[in-house]
């Protein structure tokens, strides 16, 4: 999950592994929004077996300069975790 927040962004975008099986990793959910799933391919995540890679520069996740917020949470942590 990541936000930006030094700007006028309000989207928390969630990406994981349940919707996205391979990456690049397209299909986010919005936390602060009653929308669906949306297959947005502007914000273009890595899903990773120890974090994530941003692949876009997209202002509202990666911009330089910019302030954000993220986390990443590991299906099997350490040596159980499988490579992607």
């Amino acid at each position: 999950m990541v936000k930006r927040s030094d700007s006028g962004s309000n989207d928390w975008y969630v990406l994981d592994t349940s919707r996205s099986t391979y990456n690049v990793a397209i299909n986010e959910l919005l936390l602060n929004s009653s929308s669906a799933e949306n297959p947005y391919t502007g914000v273009d995540f890595d899903l990773l077996s120890n974090g994530f890679k941003i692949r876009a520069a997209e202002g509202s996740i990666n911009a330089s300069g910019g302030t954000f917020i993220f986390a990443a949470f590991a299906e099997s942590p350490f040596s159980y975790s499988r490579a992607r």
